[in-house]
């Protein structure tokens, strides 16, 4: 009985981390949070889909590229979500942290945060969807 116990135990925790693996795959219709900043004069000012891990938390809103970094507290390599613009579901986004999300947006090439300590900005949510 203690070894069926043991592995059905092992299978749910591979299970976990099976699952913890698959949700660092972006989306093929979503650019990483890395890449974004990577070609950040590139998408400034324009509405972007951007894959990352979500943190909420006031007075900060977040997105990571890996839950990871946001474990780190590596600012620079986060965007802030501003809620900017009437209408936004920035406001609503809200109800869900500490998770993998897609967020579709208009993107910043700017400094934002309380202290501006992010390199740039996601604003105007038009999509918030947990992956």
């Amino acid at each position: 009985m203690r070894y069926i116990a043991g592995v059905l135990c092992l299978v749910f925790l591979a299970g976990c981390l099976h699952h913890e693996n698959e949700a660092m795959k972006p989306p093929k219709d979503a650019i990483t949070v890395s890449e974004l900043l990577a070609q950040a004069e590139k998408w400034d000012g324009k509405i972007v889909r951007v894959y990352g891990y979500y943190y909420d938390h006031a007075p900060s809103a977040v997105l990571f590229p890996s839950k990871k970094v946001f474990e780190k507290k590596q600012a620079g390599n986060g965007l802030w979500i501003g809620p900017d613009c009437a209408g936004s579901l920035a406001e609503k986004t809200h109800r869900e942290s500490e998770t993998y999300v897609i967020i579709e947006g208009e993107f910043r090439n700017q400094p934002l945060g309380t202290f501006g300590e992010f390199p740039a900005q996601v604003g105007c949510i038009s999509r918030f969807e947990i992956q």
